[in-house]
């Protein structure tokens, strides 16, 4: 799975590199990251709240009712998810101008007319991403892990080559239509492969069933949570679209560039944990499901909370490296990585709360996340308001992390009241050790800068060379220090080593 999603990240960069070079950061751009919110809304409420909870509800199904009972099932969640999908399509084309406003108030009449525009063009995509979801969930179920990570290697392939062919064509929506065509590429790519595993289809239209009625249930509290905690990103386009021309563009950028990452340390241990937890919940083995929790937290945070440090530390070379060519320049370059600085953090805290949550969801507990993703939210926004003044882009991007930041710890709470010991001190000793590895990590890269400066107007080879020589460095220190503290994760990977040489 992560190599999968290393290959789509790669694709996704080369994606993003294209457009900026061909458009840069401007209006039009803006236009692009406002119109682009409702479509990744949808997507984010359909794995957020049918792809948690699917796997649980699924499992029982399959396991006490047989796959005649499952595959019905699956058939209904698929008939309703189109229909809705459909149903908010419509209404969204009616009200697409007035939605673009809602979202980027601060932009021109022009900007706002070009931003409805390309939201119609990519209406379809939140029928086709409704009905992807419940598909990949039923992947991740049959463990087909090298399936769906090829999923978005077809989607961003699909949309870089849209982006290569159309944009000297039909310019800034070339942008729009390869999103679209990403996401059929997807779906279709779904569709063959749950036929490959014995899947047939039906449309199921009557809604009267009790697993039906228990997923909806299930899910209704996460839509709703994933709506409100989706408002935090809308009120940081909001805001930003009242700041200096292609504030939007920077933080969709930063964003990009985290998820990237995200995509690549994550999204597998984020989808191993929904399958193993809820096994083991289902199962009722709470020492084991205590224990579980306890890896896939230590797991996470040796890999993100480092993530975030080299995205803290080496923003401006690695934004200038990645995107600074063609009609995206220094001073992008420089307000993006402004921007990222404060926004790397989020990886961090996000990552964890995430694995959280999934606990959680295994437990059937969904309105607990829920509610305090709410109240995260409210947070947010009002950080908001607070940090846009002395920090500008930088404080919206600061306003998420801390709200994030503050979710976690209530996470964390509450889980322990529900599940009473989760071994939270061996967790603690376990990223002391991880924060003090980090610490010299973070330390390494800011002493190798002073020594080998990095010149933003020097050649593609010297920056490269020179950010390799950073990341290197500090990752060697990193590693040492996990491994001369004994750390649990560094144990845990050399066992996984010497059992491979043994092989």
């Amino acid at each position: 799975m992560s190599f999968g999603n290393f290959i789509a990240a790669v694709f996704t960069y080369l994606r993003q590199v294209e457009i900026a070079r061909v458009f840069g950061t401007s209006w039009k751009t803006d236009a692009f990251a406002v119109s682009l919110v409702f479509p990744v809304l949808v997507r984010e409420v359909i794995s957020h709240s049918i792809g948690a909870t699917f796997i649980p509800i699924y499992s029982n199904v399959k396991e006490q009712k047989g796959p005649l009972a499952a595959k019905i099932l699956l058939n209904r969640i698929l008939t309703w998810t189109g229909l809705a999908g459909l149903i908010l399509s419509g209404l969204l084309f009616f009200l697409s101008r007035h939605l673009v406003y809602a979202v980027g108030p601060g932009l021109d009449q022009e900007a706002l007319s070009l931003a409805s525009v390309m939201l119609k063009i990519m209406l379809p995509v939140l029928v086709l991403s409704a009905l992807s979801g419940v598909l990949q969930g039923l992947c991740n179920f049959e463990k087909r892990y090298g399936l769906t990570s090829i999923l978005r290697v077809i989607e961003i392939t699909v949309s870089l080559a849209i982006v290569f062919l159309l944009s000297g064509s039909v310019g800034i929506m070339a942008l729009p239509l390869s999103v679209l065509a990403g996401s059929v590429g997807m779906f279709v790519t779904l569709f063959i492969i749950a036929r490959r595993i014995h899947h047939s289809f039906s449309i199921e239209l009557n809604p009267v069933d009790p697993d039906f009625a228990r997923q909806i249930r299930m899910a209704i509290p996460l839509i709703g949570g994933s709506i409100f905690g989706f408002l935090g990103p809308v009120a940081d386009k909001i805001l930003a679209s009242f700041l200096r021309e292609s504030s939007v563009t920077a933080l969709e950028y930063a964003n990009r560039i985290v998820k990237i990452l995200f995509s690549i340390l994550l999204l597998p241990i984020s989808t191993l944990a929904n399958v193993s937890l809820s096994s083991l919940s289902a199962r009722k083995d709470a020492v084991y499901f205590r224990k579980e929790l306890k890896t896939l937290l230590n797991w996470n945070s040796s890999l993100m909370i480092p993530g975030s440090a080299i995205l803290m530390v080496l923003s401006v070379p690695l934004v200038s490296i990645l995107f600074q060519r063609g009609e995206f320049s220094i001073s992008d370059s420089r307000m993006v990585a402004y921007s990222l600085m404060f926004y790397a953090p989020w990886l961090s805290s996000f990552s964890f709360g995430s694995v959280i949550s999934r606990a959680f969801f295994a437990l059937k507990d969904t309105t607990t996340p829920v509610l305090i993703g709410i109240w995260g939210m409210i947070v947010n926004v009002l950080l908001n308001f607070i940090l846009i003044v002395p920090l500008g882009i930088g404080g919206l991007a600061l306003g998420t992390t801390i709200a994030s930041s503050a979710k976690v710890v209530l996470l964390l709470y509450f889980l322990r009241r529900k599940t009473g010991n989760i071994q939270g001190r061996d967790i603690a000793v376990e990223h002391l050790k991880i924060f003090l590895g980090v610490a010299a990590m973070a330390g390494t890269m800011l002493l190798m800068k002073q020594i080998v400066p990095y010149d933003m107007q020097a050649g593609f080879a010297d920056k490269f060379g020179k950010v390799v020589l950073y990341l290197t460095s500090g990752t060697a220190v990193y590693i040492i220090l996990l491994i001369s503290q004994g750390a649990e994760v560094s144990r845990t990977a050399l066992r996984k080593i010497k059992g491979f040489r043994k092989r």
